[in-house]
């Protein structure tokens, strides 16, 4: 455990010094965001109520949805394209640690900075919103949300760790780490809420791990659960989690068979 949380120093380390680089990134959502909320604004003038969500729900939605979305993505697919192509794995494979495990500690690190820096956006952009931003005030919603979206971090991690594995059998993995993300982006609900589709396309969405990682965690701050939705939908990401390390586990250990090191 010693050398992880060695590993989770210094990737703190280095994401503290590039923090701005962090808090400008956020910013530069704020074009799509404005987007996103003149057309959303445009469609409740013809309705009070679409799917369930009062106006405020749905800038509330977006919001947190896109905060969700930024706090949960993992850009590991290409640096470990790079390093299984160019032979860069072999250092990893005389070190005392897992590959996943560098990967995951690294990963946390990093989104531990990213907490702090997504909160302060966002909920700036919320008090600037407040008259059509829905607040959540309930202290037990506020930390099952909080939980919901650790758990959606490990799931969407897992996830995407296995496609960075793909570079052992393809040689470019573009297209299929542009999948992912494309599916990730409709399927968790970073597009639209999944209620906005029709039953049997959401029912289907439900069943997927995409699901748990915005779509869950949102309609837990919104408050639109019940309790025996908030024990399916959390069982569902327990029941992710290790199914998806599973895979991620299985993908390499096949996948380090059929590896040659470059000048190993």
């Amino acid at each position: 455990m010693e050398k992880y949380l060695q590993v989770f120093k210094t990737k703190l380390k280095d994401a503290l010094e590039y923090r701005f680089d962090l808090l400008f990134g956020a910013f530069t959502q704020l074009v799509s965001l404005a987007a996103v909320l003149i057309l959303w604004t445009a469609v409740y003038r013809q309705a009070p109520v679409l799917g369930g969500f009062t106006y405020p729900e749905m800038v509330a939605y977006f919001l947190v949805a896109r905060a969700v979305q930024g706090l949960l993505w993992v850009g590991l697919p290409t640096e470990m394209e790079k390093e299984i192509k160019d032979g860069l794995l072999s250092r990893y494979l005389l070190m005392p640690i897992s590959y996943l495990g560098y990967w995951l500690w690294g990963e946390m690190a990093e989104k531990l900075v990213g907490v702090g820096v997504t909160l302060l956006f966002f909920g700036l952009l919320a008090f600037l919103l407040r008259h059509r931003f829905a607040f959540q005030t309930d202290p037990l919603l506020l930390l099952l949300f909080a939980l919901s979206v650790a758990l959606a971090f490990f799931i969407n991690f897992f996830l995407t760790f296995t496609v960075g594995l793909s570079a052992f059998w393809i040689s470019e993995i573009w297209s299929v780490s542009f999948t992912k993300d494309m599916l990730h982006e409709f399927l968790s609900g970073g597009v639209f809420p999944l209620a906005l589709l029709p039953p049997l396309l959401a029912k289907g969405a439900m069943a997927l791990p995409f699901a748990y990682c915005v779509y869950f965690p949102v309609e837990i701050y919104l408050g639109r659960l019940g309790p025996s939705q908030l024990l399916r939908g959390f069982g569902m990401q327990v029941l992710w989690v290790p199914l998806r390390a599973c895979l991620a586990g299985l993908a390499w250990r096949v996948g380090l068979r059929k590896y040659e090191a470059v000048g190993a």
